[in-house]
């Protein structure tokens, strides 16, 4: 599962293995929703954050993999994806 949010939580890319846990009908209908959405408890969101801020690593995913916008745009290729 892999995806990419603004730092408000607004999702701007996840791919098809993202789409069922979060219970997202397509990509589409995820696009623009905002992640708190698919919390059940929104304080784990908030402990997520905290301890990305505390590490100083805003460029990394959950996942722990770079988010980068030029690995964003290989990712997006790979999909068929502009």
């Amino acid at each position: 599962m892999a995806y990419a949010v603004t730092p408000e939580g607004t999702f701007m890319d996840i791919n098809d293995a993202g789409l069922k846990p979060s219970r997202f009908e397509s990509r589409e209908e995820a696009l623009g929703t905002n992640i708190k959405k698919t919390y059940v408890d929104l304080s784990e969101r908030e402990e997520l954050l905290a301890e990305i801020r505390i590490k100083d690593t805003s460029r990394t995913s959950v996942s722990g993999s770079k988010t980068r916008p030029e690995r964003l745009s290989r990712w997006r290729s790979r999909q068929g994806q502009r």
